[in-house]
């Protein structure tokens, strides 16, 4: 059933309609292409099971895939016979490869007509391709070079070669000179007195035209100019073969360059990562000190409740620098990597100190370009609003961060310590979720 579901795949509308007129019995007063798909595959599947089986008699039409491939390869050999190719299946695929004409369902059938006892592996490797995506032919690695596949069409016959590669050369020659105009010769004086104006591609242009006029190239006088055109076709595809492979050399050494300084920013990274967990555990240890010392004050301020507000208020700011730094070791242990944040405001320092964070200006960053915000298109930029004189100036710093897709969040107020808490809070998600700040 897989062979069936993958045959019916590879088939258009325009493949329904050849292929019903094989099917003994089937009617041909159908034409929704939906009830013509339908019963195509019913009559497909019933001579599936009638081969397999061999119990049901059924009277509707039908008819076994494989004997449907043997009617459409017979047919299609009785039109190209060079194509009967039974010792070498390289060969077989070069020659259709070439045959643009002949469509999926055709050069199936023909492997089959030809290959009978080795299909079931070759139509295999043939399903396995087509779930990567590849056609029939591009599911066979050819090991011959260029060179060998010339001298497997020239085996068929330079007219028939010539006739085959006409699209292709046609292409070509479109494609490596659109605007050439080429000028019709009626006669040999005309079309060697082309040649001696025209550079190298331009007579293959000329001379190919010529010879497709008037079916030129089917006669043996020409036979010589057939041979120079289709030299020259794959002199050229020779040639860009070689610029690709000298192209592709160049991207691999740009590749083991690009992995070479991946490597060495992993390698900074791990540092980094190692300096900041070295941070944590000072952090902690600083955090046990606090509390001793806020133990300390809380056994004084019992002494002295009675006769000191002033130290009660004191032991209160203790008790919010504690929470603070709490919140912040919290969050430093659930990192694993470096920190991606840039706090821009007019005085940084205290939370490039504390955190490692990056900081920058407010003044400065207005007037960064492309190249500056590409540094920190995976940061998080936080914004001390009050840094802008301006409303300008603000919105002016919004159109760029969006144009750049930079992630930022306002942060407000004038203490330190309450913008310290805002990054904190929006980094652990209490406040600001990261999958809202604004893009």
């Amino acid at each position: 059933m897989e062979e069936l579901r993958w045959f019916i795949s590879i088939l258009s509308n325009n493949d329904y309609h050849k292929l019903v007129r094989l099917i003994p019995g089937f009617p041909n007063d159908m034409r929704s292409p939906g009830d013509l798909k339908k019963h195509f595959e019913a009559a497909l599947s019933r001579g599936f099971f009638k081969r397999t089986t061999s119990r049901r008699r059924v009277k509707s039409p039908q008819i076994h895939i494989r004997d449907l491939y043997i009617k459409i390869g017979s047919d299609l050999l009785k039109k190209k016979s060079h194509l009967e190719i039974r010792n070498n299946i390289d060969e077989l695929i070069v020659l259709l490869a070439n045959e643009p004409r002949i469509e999926p369902y055709q050069q199936i059938s023909l492997i089959y007509t030809l290959y009978k006892d080795d299909f079931d592996i070759l139509l295999e490797k043939i399903i396995a391709g087509s779930k990567e995506y590849k056609s029939i032919l591009e599911c066979f690695s050819i090991s011959s070079s260029p060179l060998d596949r010339v001298k497997i069409l020239l085996r068929n016959g330079k007219g028939d070669i010539f006739e085959t590669l006409s699209p292709n050369i046609q292409d070509l020659i479109t494609r490596l000179i659109p605007d050439y105009s080429c000028n019709e010769c009626t006669n040999d004086n005309e079309l060697f007195s082309g040649l001696q104006k025209e550079n190298s591609l331009g007579r293959l242009a000329l001379v190919f035209n010529y010879l497709l006029a008037e079916n030129r190239y089917k006669n043996d006088v020409y036979s010589s100019l057939v041979q120079y055109v289709i030299d020259a076709y794959y002199r050229i595809l020779l040639e860009e073969e070689e610029k690709q492979y000298i192209e592709q050399g160049r991207l691999l050494k740009s590749m083991n360059e690009k992995i070479e300084e991946l490597t060495d920013h992993y390698n900074k990274t791990t540092i980094e990562y190692e300096q900041l967990n070295n941070s944590y555990h000072d952090s902690l240890i600083e955090l046990k000190d606090l509390k001793m010392e806020l133990s300390v004050l809380r056994n004084t301020s019992q002494i002295q409740l009675a006769n000191n507000n002033n130290l009660m208020h004191e032991v209160g700011e203790l008790q919010q620098q504690l929470m603070i730094f709490q919140e912040l070791i919290q969050y430093i242990e659930g990192i694993k990597g470096e920190l991606k944040v840039l706090f821009v405001s007019d005085d940084p320092d205290f939370i490039s100190n504390l955190l490692m964070i990056d900081s920058a200006s407010a003044h400065d960053v207005i007037t960064w370009g492309k190249t500056k915000w590409g540094k920190y298109s995976n940061h998080i930029v936080y914004i001390n609003r009050n840094s802008f004189s301006n409303s300008s100036e603000w919105i002016a710093l919004e159109k760029t961060l969006r144009k750049h897709s930079i992630r930022y969040a306002e942060i407000v107020g004038y203490d330190e310590i309450g913008h310290l808490t805002q990054i904190i809070n929006s980094m652990l998600g209490v406040d600001v979720h990261v999958d809202e700040i604004t893009y």
